[in-house]
Order: C-alpha cells, then sequence, then structure tokens
C-alpha cells in the first residue's frame, strides 16, 4: 500500500475545521536540501520553502540525500506547510563537535515560532 495516499485524501476533505486548514510552519533539520531537484525548485519559486540556513557552514546543497527526501516527503503531504531548510550534518551521522547546532536551530525556530521540528538524519 502507498502510504501518500491516504494522505493525499486527507487534503481532499472541505468539512475539516478551520484551524486544520491554516498553513503549519516546519523546520526541516537534516543535510539540506538539492538545489537542482525539480520538486525542491518548484516549492522554492512557490515561496514554500522561505528559509534555508546552514549550521555547519557552507550552503544548504545535499550531498546526502536524505534532507532532500525528508524535505520532498513533507512539501507532498503538507500542502499548506511552509518549510526552513537548517542544514546541520553532510551525512548520516552528526560529529559530536557539531551536536551544539541542533539546540542553535531549535532556539532559533522557538524565536521564530515555527511550529513543528524534524530530526532524522
Amino acid at each position: 500500500m502507498n502510504f501518500i495516499e491516504p494522505l493525499d485524501r486527507l487534503h481532499k476533505i472541505g468539512d475539516r475545521p478551520s484551524y486544520l486548514r491554516q498553513p503549519v510552519k516546519v523546520a526541516i533539520l537534516d543535510s539540506g536540501v538539492r538545489s537542482k531537484d525539480s520538486q525542491i525548485m518548484g516549492a522554492l519559486d512557490a515561496k514554500r520553502i522561505l528559509e534555508q540556513k546552514s549550521f555547519i557552514g557552507g550552503t544548504c546543497e545535499d550531498t546526502y540525500g536524505h534532507g532532500t527526501h525528508v524535505a520532498r516527503f513533507f512539501l507532498q503531504v503538507a500542502p499548506k506547510a511552509q518549510v526552513y531548510i537548517a542544514k546541520i550534518s553532510e551525512a548520516k551521522e552528526i560529529p559530536a563537535d557539531q551536536l551544539g547546532n541542533i539546540a542553535k536551530v531549535c532556539f532559533e525556530c522557538i524565536g521564530d515560532q515555527r511550529c513543528l521540528l524534524t530530526l532524522t538524519i
């Protein structure tokens, strides 16, 4: 069974309360996103990805691929989500000297009142 199909049906339900139809702010803490990915480019053009920030230096370009996968998932199942990308790693594991970046992202998101944080590395 395709996991996303049931989620897609949820977006077609018109009798949900208005508070369930409001945009949600999602901060994705992962390996960044691939800027040349077609779904990511579309989300950037549509202003669904509102900000990208690397907490490890350099750009938010995803060389590992996982962050792009997670961002694509959220863009598909949460069509009203306002997405923020926080690059906290370049690989599967986060080096010990960079673990503090998770706290930095969390404090920044709390200050900006972003509702949902996802850390899946």
